[in-house]
């Protein structure tokens, strides 16, 4: 920032402190996403589980594991992993839907 208060700019400086930046909010906008899409799903298959949790004990444990991972803890990323995990194994292919419509209905909020 020293650059920009001197007297005389030099662009170089400028022009590097610009990629810098551009490079800091390109790589916050990408962990933005990742965050907002592992609560997302973690939550949509966190409800997706209630059709298994009180038949399937592994399913409801992962489930109990995975809220605290959630609410308490919040780690979207291993919440989603416990329930997805679980879920898999009662319903193969389950998480890829999931992922597939969150990414489409992204898209269109995109356009």
């Amino acid at each position: 920032m020293d650059e920009l208060s001197r007297g005389r700019i030099n662009i170089d400086a400028v022009m590097r402190l610009t990629e810098t930046s551009k490079n800091a909010i390109d790589h916050l906008e990408e962990t933005a996403y990742l965050v907002v899409q592992n609560a997302t799903l973690t939550e949509q298959l966190l409800q997706y589980s209630n059709r298994y949790r009180s038949f399937e004990p592994a399913v409801q444990s992962s489930f109990e594991h995975a809220l605290k991972l959630f609410e308490v803890d919040h780690d979207y990323d291993a919440s989603l992993e416990e329930i997805s995990y679980a879920l898999e194994t009662v319903e193969p292919g389950v998480t890829d839907r999931f992922v597939s419509s969150y990414e489409k209905t992204r898209e269109q909020i995109r356009m």
